[in-house]
């Protein structure tokens, strides 16, 4: 049956009917085969049939193969007179959609690589991956789709060209194997003049004589390996088969490399790994590819011997029989139809042979790890590349955010120099005392405060003054200069060359008057003193008043009162030693 489900249905759907059976409705269909290439599915549904309006890309068919029954992804739909073409591809190129980026497999198994295969992608899947080859190598898969990555064989490192191996596709089950199919003694004679069929017989890959070269260069005494079918042949055909695993012992040195022996054992492997060649691997025997078309060979007599391949399964072996030579084939592709469950076309092929196909000789092996170590390097400039590429971007969103920033800072300084401008015009503003800054805003080396007496208090580097007297107020080494103090007392200051007007000295402390001849005139509450006279209290303007217990000094002698009106000179206080001189009651 040929089964409809919707894009997202489960492995657990599949074992349903699905949305629909599409038999009835189907014109004409094929499931085509390629080994280790295309896998479809392509039908013509009529568009009068029933489930015509359910058909919509990216849904899931389910057809019956050679292998059993197998999934397919609707990519194509495509209307017509009368029906709609449909184009499926096998559900495992799903995988195309994915991404390896950058995986690096080391020293790797194709075992292992298959095991941790998912892992590599940019978003997990529903497949499972598995492999039988147990040989060693490298390889690296940069920005690959894992459909790419295992059979690409344009490219170096992918699977199919480090591992070899046969893909095994059924579902979501992905295996890569050394050998599919089995050996079940299907056979063709092949005559010269069979009609019925195309057939292609290649002579170029086969070898009649072999020169095995084992590691750094090592070979044979006699240099090669003949074929025993050589004398069949007209020409001598040569080829060189690279065998790097046989290494021989040097005997002059005490460095050897592992898996190294004696140098007659190494020549006895290299004749036994040729001779396989020829007895495992048929490499003295052409390659044939035969197309059958049986839709094109009906009743005729060249059918009766291909009747038996239509049980035949694919990678299933089968044997040719050219001349004298029994060659192995496998079918390698096929068309077959889903609803008879028959083969429409086979084409069997030569199984590859491993002795000369898929090993290279010396030359191309040495070819072959320059263009690896090429690829690598190429991975290396292009992540390189990549790097630069994403160091650019950044430096564009950088440089970007620098313009930004540079573009937020003249804005933010426009609107401090807007500010400014705002200040000095409000400063400036017509009215008394007036603040103006000269030159300007940027360079104020000068201001000036205007009354509207028209005279200027003005600041500059040289100090402060008053601009209409011309007199400086203070100068750029702090000195002030006045006129006049009023209203304000000092404290600490030193006075030279100044008047004192209407002025009141007040204090605890006396106040001295100093003479360049160093006389010191000393003046206190209690009175004046000089080196000259000594006055402890002047009354009034026009008298002095010496009271009681005071006195004057007038050339050396006393001269004072008892405070009854008497004057005296001599010793102070001393009446009888004093000179009574008069006093008012005497007049």
């Amino acid at each position: 049956m040929i089964r409809l489900f919707p894009e997202n249905a489960t492995e657990e759907q599949f074992k349903t009917n699905g949305i629909a059976v599409l038999d009835n409705g189907v014109k004409s269909n094929s499931v085509e085969w390629t080994k280790n290439g295309m896998y479809s599915f392509d039908f013509d549904y009529f568009s009068s049939a029933k489930f015509s309006s359910l058909i919509k890309g990216d849904m899931i068919v389910i057809a019956p193969t050679p292998l059993g029954d197998q999934p397919f992804r609707i990519h194509k739909v495509t209307e017509q007179i009368g029906f709609t073409k449909v184009e499926c591809y096998h559900i495992f190129y799903d995988l195309a959609s994915n991404l390896i980026e950058d995986s690096n497999f080391v020293k790797s198994t194709g075992k292992a690589l298959m095991a941790r295969f998912n892992a590599a992608f940019q978003y997990s899947t529903k497949f499972r991956f598995s492999s039988d080859i147990e040989d060693v190598t490298n390889c690296r898969m940069v920005r690959m789709n894992p459909v790419q990555a295992l059979l690409d064989t344009s490219k170096s490192n992918t699977f199919i060209n480090r591992w070899g191996g046969t893909i095994y596709r059924d579902g979501y089950d992905v295996k890569m194997l050394k050998a599919v199919g089995e050996d079940r003694g299907f056979r063709i004679n092949h005559g010269k003049n069979l009609t019925g069929y195309d057939h292609q017989i290649d002579w170029e890959p086969m070898a009649t004589r072999i020169m095995p070269i084992g590691f750094d260069g090592l070979m044979l005494p006699e240099k090669y390996v003949d074929s025993p079918l050589i004398d069949k042949y007209e020409n001598v055909r040569i080829k060189t088969v690279d065998y790097q695993d046989v290494k021989a012992q040097d005997a002059n040195s005490t460095l050897n490399q592992d898996g190294a022996v004696p140098k007659e054992q190494a020549y006895e492997q290299l004749r036994n790994l040729a001779k396989k060649e020829f007895e495992k691997n048929d490499a003295d025997k052409p390659t044939i590819n035969i197309k059958i078309q049986f839709k094109n060979l009906g009743d005729t007599r060249e059918y009766i011997q291909f009747k038996k391949l239509v049980d035949v399964r694919p990678f299933d072996v089968v044997h040719v029989q050219l001349n004298d030579f029994d060659i192995k084939d496998s079918i390698v592709s096929y068309k077959f139809d889903a609803l008879t469950q028959e083969y429409t076309e086979i084409e069997l092929g030569t199984i590859t042979r491993t002795g000369l196909s898929d090993k290279a000789n010396n030359t191309e092996a040495s070819i072959n790890d320059v263009k690896d170590g090429m690829d690598n390097i190429q991975g290396d400039l292009d992540n390189t590349k990549n790097d630069l590429e994403n160091s650019k971007s950044e430096l564009k969103d950088i440089r970007s955010d620098l313009h930004d920033y540079d573009a937020h800072i003249d804005d933010l300084t426009s609107q401090i120099d807007d500010n400014r401008d705002n200040i000095f015009n409000y400063i400036n503003r017509p009215g008394n005392g007036v603040i103006k800054f000269s030159p300007d805003r940027d360079n104020a080396t000068d201001m000036t405060i205007e009354s509207s007496a028209g005279s200027r208090f003005r600041l500059n580097s040289y100090g402060i003054s008053y601009d209409g007297s011309g007199k400086t107020a203070m100068d750029s080494r702090g000195y002030i200069y006045a006129d006049n103090f009023i209203g304000h007392s000092m404290s600490s200051v030193y006075m030279e060359g100044g008047e004192l007007h209407g002025a009141r000295i007040t204090g605890d402390t006396s106040i001295d008057l100093a003479g360049d001849n160093g006389n010191v005139v000393s003046l206190s509450g209690y009175g004046m003193t000089s080196p000259r006279a000594t006055i402890w209290q002047l009354d009034g303007v026009q008298k002095m008043n010496i009271v009681n217990g005071g006195y004057l000094m007038v050339g050396g002698a006393n001269l004072w009162g008892d405070g009854t009106g008497r004057l005296f000179v001599g010793p102070t206080g001393n009446v009888s030693a004093s000179l009574r001189i008069l006093n008012q009651s005497d007049l």
